[in-house]
């Protein structure tokens, strides 16, 4: 019955270190990348799987499972009893002498929390019923550890894993490729369990990793040369981030907070070749490689690492980008209402939204404070926490901190029947009185009109929108908010966000790389505009 889902391809663990050629040394070079959210199964789309796990630093190989089209690893929280045996060819020889001690019950071997294989017998529903199982014959009952993953070959249970210190790999027979959840990717699948979940990790060399990683940022179709510095700066990042989620047992995940990488399904051969023609190169600066950040579009200027994080690394230094012709331009409109639900969404205290002004920009002109007032109290927000704020999970989303404010907080004057005597503008300093025959109020068609109800803006007298940093009336490049005395519905209350670029806007601007390439500017030359005093470096 057994043999029906199982088969040994190769003689097994008369050594427990037999590699292929394939995997010879397999665990030096590679990274492990997270591939999705935890879920209580991965599952293999192959005929057949080679089964490793890692002893010494090098995959010991267990062999080749075979028996049908889907391979699935789960989290098993099952009840067995533990066969007196000592396993020295764990899958062979395991079923073998289970399926006679185990008394007809299914036999099932086991890669033990110490490396060593065993054999058990079940799987049984409850300790009860395992324990109705026991003997002479038999040793200890074992109780579901949080640990334990199951391999099935369609719906029959073939080997368990009781430690993620020996978690399972998996590569397809086909060699250097598996199926992982419906998509293939180069290298292997781990299966890593925290609590009552799986994670799919994909085991890839650096290089391999870049095949999918390069084209997933930044498209395939752009020019060469803005492929292959793409291709440095994701391996320079990547070899400088690797770690960063090892508290979830991986190196990286596989979304946009660390690289987009999607495997095979997002290679391309124009990537591919700039990849290959980078190969091996880093960017290094005394001596180290860098952490090579990178965004879509800088809008002109990147900016000063320590303006967006806390660190003033020395290659990661404000550049002008010229050749970032698109400037990637965007605006986002919010109401109060929309700027109240964003505020309570990020648990700030403050109440409904009465105002939102900029306090300073960086020299690059990025907003660094952003105030927002409320009924209830006031926030201030800092650096990369201004686009926190308005994440899409809040409710907003801005692309970048290259951005004015160019509509007003109004709330005053009758529908209809202006019955106010004065106006004021919010400047650092507080409101300061403007008189109310020196503005003009705008219906959303731009024409000079009674006001009413539904989006307003104001101007001054002479034709300018009232936008002042200071209090008084003016166009500067900083607007903040004007209020006018009255009741005005809150409806009426709008702020528009007008950006250029996309993104932190440190190190390398990808529009600005294509920009450059075009302009018939090389790889190296790229690199070393948007990463001050670096230098490239071929290294294994």
């Amino acid at each position: 019955m057994i043999k029906k889902y199982l088969t040994i391809a190769i003689a097994i663990f008369t050594s427990l270190l037999i590699p292929t050629t394939i995997y010879a040394n397999a665990p030096q070079g590679f990274l492990r990348v997270g591939l999705s959210s935890p879920a209580q199964g991965i599952q293999s789309n192959s005929s057949s799987l080679d089964v490793f796990f890692i002893r010494d630093g090098h995959f010991a190989n267990m062999g080749t499972v075979t028996g049908g089209d889907t391979f699935t690893v789960t989290v098993d929280n099952s009840y067995y009893v533990f066969l007196n045996y000592a396993v020295a060819n764990p899958i062979s020889e395991g079923f073998s002498v289970a399926a006679q001690l185990a008394s007809g019950r299914h036999a099932i071997p086991v890669l033990l929390e110490s490396g060593s294989w065993g054999v058990f017998s079940g799987p049984f529903a409850s300790e009860t019923e395992a324990l109705s199982h026991t003997g002479a014959s038999v040793g200890a009952l074992r109780a579901p550890t949080g640990r334990r993953l199951a391999l099935y070959s369609g719906t029959q249970r073939i080997a368990l894993f009781e430690s993620n210190d020996f978690s399972p790999f998996f590569a397809d027979s086909r060699g250097g490729v598996v199926n992982i959840n419906g998509y293939d990717y180069r290298g292997f699948l781990q299966a890593h369990r925290v609590g009552g979940n799986v994670t799919p990790i994909n085991m890839v060399h650096m290089e391999d990793y870049l095949f999918s990683v390069v084209p997933s940022e930044m498209p395939a179709s752009w020019h060469i040369e803005a492929l292959k510095a793409q291709a440095v700066a994701a391996r320079s990042y990547a070899y400088t981030r690797a770690g960063v989620h090892s508290d979830r047992g991986y190196d990286l995940c596989a979304a946009v907070c660390c690289q987009v990488y999607l495997g095979m399904r997002q290679e391309s051969e124009r990537s591919t070749a700039a990849v290959n023609y980078t190969r091996g190169i880093f960017a290094l600066h005394g001596g180290n490689v860098i952490n090579a950040v990178y965004s879509s579009s800088s809008g002109g200027v990147t900016d000063d690492s320590e303006n967006v994080w806390s660190d003033a690394s020395p290659y990661l230094r404000s550049v002008a980008d010229v050749h970032d012709t698109t400037g990637r331009q965007w605006s986002r409109t919010f109401t109060r209402s929309q700027l109240t639900q964003i505020a309570a969404a990020n648990n700030s205290g403050i109440g409904d939204v009465q105002s939102v002004h900029i306090a300073s920009v960086s020299p690059s002109g990025r907003v660094q404070r952003l105030v927002i007032t409320g009924q209830s109290g006031q926030v201030t927000l800092e650096r990369e926490a201004i686009r926190t704020f308005f994440s899409p999970a809040s409710g907003g989303s801005l692309y970048s901190r290259n951005f004015r404010l160019d509509s007003f907080a109004i709330s005053g004057l009758s529908p209809g029947a202006p019955g106010a005597s004065s106006a004021f503008i919010i400047g650092d300093s507080g409101p300061v009185p403007l008189a109310i025959n020196a503005l003009n109020f705008l219906n959303s068609a731009g024409e000079i009109a009674p006001l009413t109800t539904g989006n307003v803006n104001v101007q001054n007298a002479d034709g300018r929108r009232v936008m002042s940093p200071g209090g008084t009336a003016g166009t500067p490049a900083v607007s903040h908010n004007v209020q006018v005395t009255g009741g005005l519905s809150s409806s009426a209350y709008s702020i528009t966000f007008v950006g250029r670029g996309w993104g932190h806007g440190v190190g390398m601007s990808q529009h600005g790389a294509r920009g450059m390439a075009e302009a018939g500017y090389t790889f190296d030359q790229i690199l070393k505009h948007y990463y001050t005093g670096i230098t490239l470096t071929t290294r294994n």
